[in-house]
Order: structure tokens, then C-alpha cells, then sequence
């Protein structure tokens, strides 16, 4: 990733947060529109629909990036790369290479692995070209689907995916480092997003089967949490946050930790029939840990001395 230019990193205010909210808005009413069409024409239609909205986006990003608004284009790239991402499945349904097929899956076929591969060289192309690391986050994306994808096919489900995933994550850590050093810190974050939720979801996957691999889950969350202090990146106290309450949901509730996360209601798990002040309780702990563990993470402020009178 070194040759990626400077990522942008827009300043968060409300007239970004309507920027973001349009740009997930038009995504989502389009995820609607394209998958109604399909329903109604078929994935042939669906090829030409999305290619049509996705010549329409990737004209509109270019017209932004020209206007001087990278941020507005950046999202519509993102948007037109999902679009493309429709457009060449769309295609390969259409002719007969992907029909049937779905990911991680037993069956590596030739056109999701076409598909998956040319994703991931748009979005990397589409991240160089518009410098928004929203991009590089797709690219990202695009890699492990890929990576997991043909581990599946090739090898299977279950503990092939999880080793899969964790190789992968040791990666994506490596890069968000190398980033870090770079001094490319916008590009940093979502090789950081990938890495915790790689990892951090490997290791649940081995260790889930009983008590004491759930104690060593939770030393691996609060591992996570001292990650987030020493490289000043709170995603990884976030997934370790979230490691916490699966945690705490197991030892409270026997049932699977995602089916009962908050077995605050009836119907929610299996579990030893704590009542509902009991819970509370539970859970009120869990939040007086996190906001121990926030004071620990905090780090001391240095401000400038005043400019001499």
C-alpha cells in the first residue's frame, strides 16, 4: 500500500454527516431498486440497470473530483464500486458462470473468483485515483472475501476459514503498521478495522467450547483494549469492548454468546434463570469496567505554552 498517496481525512461536522447520510442513502435505495429489478426482469436487466447507474456514478465522481469536492467523489466512487461489484455479478449470473454459487462455499468457481479479483484491482485503482480511504477500506474488504472465499473452496469451512482469517489479519495488522510509520494515518484506520475484527473473530472461533477458553477471550479482549492504548487506534478497543460483553453474555446466559448478547429479555437464551435485577447487575459491572478501562487508555494532553505577550 506504500504507493497510495495521502489519504484524506475530512473534519467531522454536520455538513460532512449529510454528506456521509446521502452518499449510504443513495447506496441502500439503489441496493433496493437493483434487487426489485431483478426480481422483475431478471439478472440480464440487472446488467444493464447497473450499468447504467454505474456509468452515471462514476461520471458523477469524476465531475466532483474536478469541481474540487474529493470527499462528495470519493463517496460516489465508493458507491459506483459496489455498483461494479453488482454489474459483474450480474454478468456472470447472466451467462451462466455463477449460477448457483455463493460465497464460502464448498465450490471454487471460476466466475465469483474472476468477479472477486477484479473488485479488488477497482478498488485499489479507484482508492489511487480518488485518495479516500473509505476506498482502501473496500479494497480491504475485497481481500478477505477473496482470501476466504477461495479457502473455502479449496479446503473447506470451519477451522481452515478461521486460520484463513487470522492469517489475513496478521497481514492487515502489518500494513496498518507500516502505515502508522508512514505517517499515513487515514490509510492506517481501515487496515486497523480489519485486522482487530480478523483477529479478534479467529480467536472466538478456536477458543469458544467452553469456560476456560472463554476466560482466555476475555484476556484476548483486555490484550486488545492495552493494543488500542500503545497504538493509539480505538478500534481495537472497540472489538475488545465487544469481546467483553461475549464474555460476560456466556458466563451469565450458557447460551450461544450471539444469540443472547443482552439476555436482558425473555425468549433471549438457556440460561441459569438469573432474574432480571440479577442481569442488571451483571451488566451494570460491565459498564463500570469499560469506563475503568477508559480512564486507563486516556492519555495526558500537551498543550503548547501561549505565544509571549
Amino acid at each position: 500500500m506504500g504507493y497510495l498517496p495521502a489519504g484524506l481525512r475530512p473534519a467531522w461536522s454536520g455538513a460532512s454527516f449529510l454528506v456521509y447520510a446521502g452518499a449510504l442513502t443513495v447506496l441502500v435505495s439503489l441496493g433496493v431498486l437493483l434487487a426489485d429489478l431483478e426480481d422483475m426482469h431478471g439478472s440480464t436487466a440487472l446488467v444493464g440497470w447497473a450499468g447504467l447507474f454505474l456509468v452515471l456514478l462514476v461520471a458523477a465522481a469524476t465531475a466532483l473530483e474536478r469541481a474540487e469536492r474529493p470527499v462528495t467523489a470519493g463517496l460516489a466512487a465508493f458507491i459506483a464500486l459496489v455498483l461494479f461489484a453488482v454489474f459483474l455479478g450480474a454478468i456472470f449470473d447472466a451467462i451462466g458462470l455463477a449460477d448457483g454459487s455463493a460465497l464460502f462455499d464448498r465450490d471454487l468457481e471460476l466466475g465469483p473468483l474472476v468477479a472477486e479479483i477484479a473488485v479488488l484491482v477497482a478498488a485499489l485503482g479507484t482508492a489511487r485515483r480518488f485518495r479516500f480511504p473509505l476506498l482502501l477500506g473496500a479494497a480491504s474488504l475485497a481481500k478477505i472475501v477473496l482470501v476466504l472465499d477461495t479457502t473455502a473452496g479449496l479446503f473447506g469451512l470451519g477451522n481452515w476459514i478461521a486460520l484463513a482469517a487470522l492469517f489475513v489479519g496478521l497481514i492487515e495488522l502489518g500494513v496498518a503498521l507500516s502505515l502508522d510509520g508512514a505517517g499515513k494515518d487515514a490509510w492506517a484506520f481501515w487496515k486497523h478495522v480489519s485486522a482487530s475484527l480478523l483477529i479478534g473473530g479467529a480467536i472466538v472461533w478456536f477458543f469458544d467450547g467452553g469456560d476456560f477458553g472463554w476466560i482466555l477471550i476475555g484476556l484476548v479482549a483486555l490484550l486488545f483494549v492495552a493494543t488500542a492504548r500503545s497504538l493509539s487506534r480505538s478500534v481495537w478497543a472497540v472489538v475488545g469492548a465487544f469481546g467483553l460483553l461475549l464474555v460476560t453474555t456466556h458466563f451469565v446466559d450458557e447460551s450461544d454468546a450471539f444469540e443472547g448478547l443482552l439476555p436482558f429479555f425473555p425468549g433471549d437464551g438457556e440460561g441459569e434463570g438469573l432474574d432480571l435485577w440479577q442481569l442488571a447487575l451483571v451488566y451494570l459491572g460491565l459498564g463500570v469496567v469499560y469506563t475503568a478501562l477508559g480512564h486507563l487508555l486516556r492519555q495526558p494532553l500537551t498543550h503548547e505554552p501561549p505565544p509571549p505577550a
